[in-house]
């Protein structure tokens, strides 16, 4: 019951990052811009228990082409679906969106919040 718990938390912590359309990464460092750069998760976590995105969107019903985030037109789109393009904001290898705040390292980008990480790659 726990195991089955701590997946359905890790799902929704994921689908709400997807929601709020983050990512970064690239090169070495943190890149100048996001703009033109698409993002896949690699894997999330939750308390411990991890898994891969082949796992992750087993477990969602998505494909892992749906677990995206692009960076276009000062806009983050989720999934490839332009009705979810917000605006973020993009300082100092940071990406912010809606409240969530992801580091940018090279061609990965991060994000842990209350006990759930996820971890993203440049495309």
């Amino acid at each position: 019951m726990k195991k089955h718990l701590s997946k359905i938390l890790l799902a929704a912590f994921a689908v709400m990052l997807l929601s709020m359309s983050v990512l970064v990464g690239c090169g070495g460092g943190a890149p100048e811009t996001l703009d033109g750069t698409k993002w896949g998760i690699d894997s999330v976590s939750y308390n411990g228990v991890s898994m891969d995105i082949a796992q992750y969107a087993q477990m969602t019903g998505a494909s892992a082409d749906q677990l995206t985030i692009e960076f276009k037109d000062g806009k983050a789109i989720a999934g490839g679906a332009e009705s979810s393009a917000v605006e973020y904001k993009y300082e100092d290898g940071k990406v912010t969106i809606q409240g969530a705040t992801f580091t940018v390292n090279g061609n990965t980008m991060e994000a842990e919040q209350n006990g759930a990480k996820i971890v993203m790659k440049r495309k």
